[in-house]
């Protein structure tokens, strides 16, 4: 059995506390699928996802579950034709005996990439939702595989609740800044975000998060355990976050004194130890 890393959030570490309030977790209980309140989703939404990579169960649970909802993703590095290459790539290599890996993991690869290619034709061929293949930016820039923030929300936020979803390696801190900046981020009901690069990126982040509750609601911090070292403030390299716009919680009582959250928190790698917060 792999042991929890157990850590003490003291009181320079305040500002990440959740708000206590009931949390449900959309997508897959691993690495890809979030966690919020039933209030950070409505009808009439539009969920835009900066960063779609191979997986989008989060945003195929809350069109399934949620009337007159769509999801726009934006990633230029992932397209239909990359993952049917991907596909044949994988299809070969079930052939190549000589390889030391075995045939039970090359059919696994083979299986997943073929999911992979059914669930983009599903979501994005017989659906409304859409991929855009750009890079979103903070500001706009005069290049046809960019597109910025103020542009996404003009073009496809209009009349619409905008439920946001940013997993982009690092280049989050420049989008959250122009949002808040603009004073865009009044109109995203619900933010689910993974930071990254905290022990390069601190001062941002302080300042980010301390703005964001200005108008939204901390309610869930996870602490992904891809990684188990520790910047010099004694939080991870990562944080998944999620931010829910004042004022829509149903229920709020307090704040929770300690994670990960029975039933809706996941280990991103099931072999790797967690971590397990308490805070002072």
């Amino acid at each position: 059995m792999v042991e929890n890393l157990n850590l003490s959030f003291g009181p320079h570490l305040a500002f990440l506390q959740p708000e206590l309030t009931n949390l449900k977790r959309f997508g897959v209980p691993r690495d890809g699928g979030y966690v919020g309140p039933p209030e950070s989703i409505a009808n009439n939404s539009v969920i835009f996802c900066f960063g779609l990579s191979y997986e989008w169960s989060f945003e195929t649970e809350i069109t399934s579950q949620v009337k007159n909802t769509r999801f726009i993703a934006f990633d230029p590095t992932v397209s239909f034709g990359i993952f049917v290459i991907e596909v044949l790539k994988s299809f070969k290599h079930l052939f190549n005996f000589g390889d030391n890996e075995s045939a039970y993991r090359r059919f696994r690869v083979f299986g997943y990439r073929l999911k992979v290619v059914k669930n983009y034709v599903f979501s994005f061929y017989f659906q409304r939702n859409q991929h855009v293949k750009k890079w979103v930016k903070g500001k706009k820039v005069n290049l046809k595989n960019c597109i910025s923030i103020a542009e996404i929300f003009f073009e496809f936020g209009k009349d619409k609740e905008i439920i946001l979803k940013i997993d982009i390696e690092g280049d989050e801190f420049e989008l959250l800044e122009e949002l808040l900046k603009l004073g865009q981020i009044s109109a995203v009901r619900s933010l689910f975000i993974e930071f990254h690069d905290l022990d390069l990126n601190w001062q941002k982040f302080s300042e980010i998060v301390h703005k964001l509750k200005e108008t939204h609601s901390l309610v869930h911090l996870h602490l992904p355990n891809m990684r188990t070292d520790l910047t010099e403030y004694g939080v991870p390299k990562f944080l998944e976050m999620t931010f829910i716009k004042s004022g829509l919680l149903n229920t709020k009582n307090g704040h929770r004194d300690s994670l990960p959250v029975v039933d809706v928190d996941f280990r991103n790698r099931p072999e790797c130890p967690d971590f397990k917060v308490k805070f002072q």
